[in-house]
């Protein structure tokens, strides 16, 4: 897979630089095969050679909305929040159209435990009309409200992500965490039934409504979704975890 970004480099090179008439189109054909490499080893997960190409574009073109966001999100993968939040607010200045890069800074806040600045960015995000994933931005604005203590507001713009996509799994499992902590335990079962019954295969949902069930003492739909667990992902941590409390359901 590098081998082919590799050749698509070399090509894009050859192709553009020709056709450079000055300095100024040259630096903005090397940022744009730097991106474009970038953005191949982003996808395929290679962040050190991605943030390594990212890099090379901003220092040819500075002011390009795609580099600098593209740019965030490889820091953010990095876990280099305090870069990440730079080159986000950056690609937020350059574009009108940044509703999705004012989400990816609103998850570099919640990262950063910022949860009232990462709400800001997270509502401007979702009152966009044009916005084409209000759900995402909703459930994670619910996320921060939640973390904040905000229960009663969470609880609110979690129903309001689902309204918006009421297949969106992740916020029915994020509404069944609020009523768990809050002991509501029979909502909070019912919450990560509509998260299965959207993703099947929802390893965190299955696993968190085993623990819902064994903490309300029904040891038969305990088992029957640590089993599950295990069935999906037989080598992760949760299954793991998911044999212990099997053994102590015995």
């Amino acid at each position: 897979m590098k081998k082919s970004v590799y050749v698509l480099y070399i090509l894009m090179l050859m192709m553009m630089l020709p056709a450079c008439e000055n300095h100024a189109e040259k630096n903005a054909n090397l940022a744009e095969a730097a991106y474009q490499m970038g953005n191949a080893y982003f996808t395929e997960g290679d962040l050190t050679s991605a943030l390594k190409e990212l890099m090379k574009a901003y220092k040819y073109n500075p002011t390009s909305y795609d580099i600098n966001h593209l740019l965030g999100l490889a820091y953010l993968s990095k876990r280099d929040l305090n870069m990440a939040a730079k080159h986000i607010r950056q690609a937020i200045t350059l574009s009108e159209d940044n509703s999705k890069a004012r989400h990816h800074l609103g998850i570099v806040y919640l990262e950063m435990e910022k949860y009232d600045n990462a709400i800001d960015q997270f509502k401007l995000a979702s009152e966009d009309i044009l916005y084409d994933t209000p759900a995402m931005a909703y459930t994670h604005m619910g996320w921060a409200y939640y973390k904040k203590g905000a229960y009663i507001e969470a609880e609110r713009i979690y129903k309001k992500a689902i309204d918006k996509e009421p297949r969106y799994y992740i916020a029915y499992q994020d509404l069944a965490i609020l009523y768990y902590d809050l002991k509501k335990y029979d909502k909070a079962i019912k919450q990560y039934k509509k998260a299965i019954k959207f993703y099947p295969k929802y390893i965190d949902a299955w696993y968190n409504l085993a623990q819902t069930y064994f903490k309300t003492d029904n040891k038969e739909d305990a088992a029957t979704a640590f089993n599950k667990v295990i069935e999906i992902a037989p080598n992760s941590k949760k299954a793991e975890n998911a044999r212990g409390y099997l053994e102590l359901l015995k």
